[in-house]
């Protein structure tokens, strides 16, 4: 009979999580998935937002925290920004519409490897 120690089971377990999740972030980056870009939440009390402004146009390259839209919420304006580096595929968010928090505003494909 094999003895094992009480936490085997979940180092195994741990071990393969990771893994997976290796695998998956590679097969994510070499495949270009598009990356949604969501409206934050910017307070406790915040449901919904107005598109302002987009800063950037589709087929733009961004970088990682750049400014894509402007968006207002309790009368103040915010800027959302890209979540990855790459190009700005699809502007879903239309300016001067309403949007729920976690909407998605637009999708941007990243770029290769370390984005």
């Amino acid at each position: 009979m094999v003895m094992l120690r009480e936490d085997s089971f979940d180092r195994c377990l741990g071990t393969l999580r990771n893994s997976f999740m290796n695998c998956w972030m590679k097969y994510v980056w070499e495949s270009k998935v598009p990356v949604e870009v969501k409206m934050p939440k910017w307070g406790m009390m915040m449901k919904e937002a107005r598109i302002v402004k987009w800063l950037k146009k589709e087929g733009d390259i961004v970088k990682k925290r750049e400014p894509l839209v402007e968006a207002e919420a309790e009368k103040i304006v915010n800027a959302v920004e890209a979540p990855v580096s790459g190009k700005l595929v699809k502007i879903i968010a239309k300016e001067g519409e309403t949007y729920p928090v976690g909407a998605t505003l637009g999708l941007i494909e990243p770029e290769g490897e370390g984005k």
